[in-house]
């Protein structure tokens, strides 16, 4: 009897165990979807910055 109910909560802490790792993952992903997010958002003002004195350049050449 001692033996099936130390099986048990075994059992019952694997799950939990398991629960715990489901939501971890789960919220280490938004993080990281998150931060990747903010990465790509910078990036782009970055790369529209110098976008945009490409773009003045080609629209003047276009321009002529």
């Amino acid at each position: 009897m001692l033996n099936f109910s130390n099986i048990n909560l075994a059992t019952q802490t694997a799950d939990k165990m398991k629960r715990i790792v489901k939501i971890n993952s789960i919220y280490i992903t938004s993080l990281l979807v998150q931060s990747i997010g903010v990465l790509l958002i910078y990036l782009s003002g970055i790369s529209k910055d110098s976008e945009n004195h490409v773009f003045k350049k080609n629209s003047n050449f276009l321009l002529h």
